[in-house]
């Protein structure tokens, strides 16, 4: 722990070496069975993951030094030698223990990728956050996580009435979006990133954990920067089709309020144009929230191997009486309250 706060204190990062002491986690041993917990956080390949071949964008770069990787734009305009991509590209893994099982990972990537990650993402913050707001709020939005707390507070207490809010939440989401999709949304919205964006995902990367190496093929790139900013526009089409008159996206967590049959009529839309995009709902996480004055829905459905969602009255208590359902069939009126 020493050591710990001492790096922390010589990177001039004072409030994480205070953090440090104060932390809960625990490092995962480095073992089979957490190996095993990684590779699970990263699914193979998308079988329809094709990308064009590198000969489409003229012959290969000549080797460079350092120097000249930052100087020359090597790394924005897309040029790095594929046999240095790998390295660039991939990260070193740290597992820590889970208080509820499993593992927590966090991946440590290249510096010189995390340096240009975070000037392309400065460079397009401003436009990015024209081409998701107001559904989103994750990227582009000066204090977005405050600005989404204080509009729900602002529906359900305001003259609107809101009868159903709900919060949803995706399982895994960063580690499993489809690529292809990623970089169509790149190539049509953000085109002046796409050689780089096109460069980090045209291939798949490396995992380090340890003297094991983790193919790294599906969602979002762990150890950079750039990860809310391609979620976010990946998800703006799915969040733009939805009419509940309140809608929130803080990055993969999203929130619908409003009356129960356009609320139901969303939750159907995410589900089944999240499969497009290798988003799946984890239910354990969800949760529908209601108005005392509003009825709950009396109809009830799963899928196979799911749980319900738990409805809570405004007050958080859950109703052991009432159940949210996948379908989400129209309710009764004349049901309980």
């Amino acid at each position: 722990m020493e050591r710990r706060v001492e790096l922390k204190l010589n990177g001039g990062d004072i409030s994480g070496a205070v953090r440090v002491p104060a932390s809960e986690d625990v490092i995962a041993p480095m073992s089979t069975e957490t190996l095993e917990e990684l590779r699970k956080e990263h699914p193979p390949e998308h079988q329809d993951a094709h990308f064009p071949s590198k000969e489409c964008f003229g012959p290969p770069s000549p080797p460079v030094t350092t120097e000249e990787l930052i100087w020359r734009k090597h790394l924005l305009d897309g040029k790095v030698p594929d046999d240095v991509c790998p390295a660039l590209y991939g990260a070193s893994l740290i597992a820590l223990l889970k208080k509820t099982r499993g593992v927590r990972l966090i991946a440590v990537g290249n510096t010189l990728r995390r340096l240009a990650g975070k000037i392309v993402s400065k460079r397009v913050m401003e436009a990015t956050g024209k081409l998701v707001r107001p559904q989103q709020l994750g990227h582009g939005t000066r204090g977005g996580a405050g600005a989404a707390v204080h509009s729900t507070r602002a529906f359900l207490s305001g003259p609107t009435g809101c009868q159903t809010l709900l919060k949803l939440d995706f399982r895994n989401a960063f580690n499993s979006v489809h690529r292809g999709r990623l970089l169509e949304e790149t190539q049509k919205f953000l085109p002046e990133i796409y050689p780089f964006i096109f460069q980090m995902y045209r291939s798949p990367t490396n995992l380090i954990y340890g003297e094991h190496v983790i193919p790294y093929a599906r969602g979002d790139q762990q150890g950079g920067p750039l990860s809310p900013l391609l979620f976010c526009l990946l998800t703006r089409n799915l969040s733009k089709l939805l009419q509940s008159p309140f809608i929130v996206w803080y990055l993969d967590e999203a929130t619908l309020g409003g009356d129960f049959e356009l609320v139901s009529r969303d939750f159907q839309t995410i589900v089944e144009i999240g499969a497009s995009l290798d988003l799946e709902l984890n239910t354990s996480k969800c949760e529908v929230c209601c108005l005392w004055r509003y009825s709950y829905p009396t109809a009830s459905y799963t899928p196979e191997n799911e749980a319900p969602l738990p409805w809570r009255n405004i007050s958080g208590q859950e109703d052991p009486n009432a159940t949210w359902n996948y379908s989400l069939s129209r309710s009764d009126p004349s049901g309980p309250r």
